[in-house]
C-alpha cells in the first residue's frame, strides 16, 4: 500500500490503521517528515521532491492520494494489475484529463 501524503493528519492515521491491518506500507511526503513517517510504522518513507514512485518499477495493490496532486492517470504505473486507488479530495479537473 502507499499513502501520498502520510505525514499529515489523515496520513499518519491511515499509517498506524493499515501497519494494524497488517499491510506493507510505504508513505510519500516530503523529506522533513519522512522520520516521522517511519516512526508510525511505514516499512518505507519517499521524498516526492526527490523520487517520483510513479515512475518506479515498484506496484502497489492500493494507493491512497490524500494529495491529490496528479491525476489518476499518472499513478497508472505504480498501480498493480488489480489494483485500488483511492483519493481524499482534489479538483475535478485533476481526475477527468
Amino acid at each position: 500500500m502507499l499513502i501520498h501524503g502520510a505525514g499529515a493528519r489523515s496520513g499518519s492515521f491511515a499509517v498506524q490503521l493499515a501497519k494494524r491491518l497488517g499491510a506493507r506500507v510505504t508513505g510519500v511526503d516530503n523529506a522533513a517528515k519522512l522520520k516521522f513517517i517511519r516512526a508510525l510504522g511505514a516499512d518505507d518513507a519517499i521524498d516526492y521532491r526527490e523520487e517520483d514512485f510513479t515512475q518506479s518499477e515498484l506496484t502497489y495493490d492500493l494507493i491512497l492520494d490524500l494529495v491529490a496532486s496528479r491525476s489518476v492517470f499518472a499513478y497508472r504505473r505504480a498501480l498493480a494489475p488489480t489494483a485500488v486507488i483511492a483519493a481524499s479530495e482534489g479538483p475535478y479537473e485533476r481526475w477527468s484529463r
